[in-house]
Formats: structure tokens, C-alpha cells, sequence
């Protein structure tokens, strides 16, 4: 397996003692490419995602609503092979925030 690369920068930054601009090196590994999507492939998932959307329950239409706009956004990418992982999620944490209601429904009863 290929080392992950290495890239060494110098930065002038501020001293924090004297105010004076100092150089610092910074050291940072570039990010891993798993998988590309064509734009095609990522609005086919998102299509899918809103169908499951769809099928959950949600703890108000507000919720729902959050979460369909964030879908929506152009700055969300989605692959196919989260679509699953991300209507899980989602359905999880309504479920959870939907049995959290309840309970404090029946203690204030």
C-alpha cells in the first residue's frame, strides 16, 4: 500500500509573544479519492433519498422540511452507496426524538 503524501508548508504567521511574523512549518497529508460521482449519479441519488424521505415518519413537518431542503441544496453531494446509510439515520434519530416526546408527554401527564 502507497504511503500517504506528505506536504510540508512554511507559513508566515504572528508571533504570539511579540507580534513579529514568524515562519512555521505546517505539515498536512492530502485527502484519499475513494469513489467520483458524475453529477448524474449524485441527482439519481438524491432522487432515491427524497423517496425514502418519503416513507419516514417525522417528529414535525419543520423537521421534515429541514431536512428536504438540505437534500435539495446544491452543495449536497450524495452517492448511491449512502442513500441507505443517510435514510437510516434519519430515521433513527426521528424515531428517537418522536419516543423522547412521548415520554415527556406522559411524565407532564
Amino acid at each position: 500500500m502507497e504511503q500517504p503524501k506528505i506536504i510540508k508548508r512554511i507559513e508566515p504567521l504572528p508571533c504570539p509573544h511579540c507580534g513579529k511574523e514568524i515562519l512555521v512549518g505546517v505539515n498536512g497529508m492530502l485527502p484519499g479519492v475513494s469513489k467520483l460521482s458524475t453529477i448524474e449519479e449524485v441527482n439519481s441519488s438524491k432522487i432515491a433519498l427524497l423517496e425514502r424521505i418519503e416513507e419516514i415518519q417525522f417528529v414535525s413537518e419543520e423537521e421534515k422540511m429541514k431536512i428536504l431542503e438540505w437534500v435539495k441544496s446544491d452543495n449536497t453531494l450524495i452517492d448511491s452507496d449512502d442513500v441507505e446509510v443517510i435514510a437510516d439515520n434519519i430515521a433513527r434519530e426521528q424515531t428517537q426524538k418522536i419516543s423522547n416526546n412521548t415520554d415527556e408527554q406522559q411524565q407532564q401527564d
